[in-house]
């Protein structure tokens, strides 16, 4: 459940206890979760976090060897880059989505090229 989910649904409970004049406390007690709730969203950090930075700088190192070497498998770059190929599918898949890279499959192996 989302917060701004948690949020509308404790709004909602705090209007229906005011418009059934329901006890001060029980209002209260949905004001200071109301607050509980906006404080998390707000504690919530939008930087990078060191890994997903470190994942930026080797997909654009993933990149430029895929440049440089053109149809190389995926076991090569995660080789090149002493990485596994569970931390390469993500940066592959970016590039791919991003429409950076293209593969071609032959005989159930796929060869990465970049997009010129």
């Amino acid at each position: 459940m989302t917060t701004k989910t948690i949020l509308t649904q404790l709004t909602d409970i705090k209007e229906f206890l005011i418009s059934h004049n329901a006890n001060q406390d029980m209002v209260n007690f949905i004001d200071s979760r109301i607050t509980i709730q906006i404080n998390k969203s707000n504690r919530r950090s939008t930087e990078l976090t060191e890994t997903q930075k470190e994942n930026l700088i080797l997909k654009d190192k993933v990149y430029r060897f895929i440049a440089n070497n053109p149809k190389c498998t995926a076991k090569i770059i995660a080789q090149h880059f002493g990485i596994s190929s569970q931390k390469l599918t993500p940066i592959v898949s970016k590039l791919l989505v991003d429409g950076s890279i293209v593969f071609e499959t032959v005989k159930k192996i796929k060869y990465f090229t970049i997009v010129e």
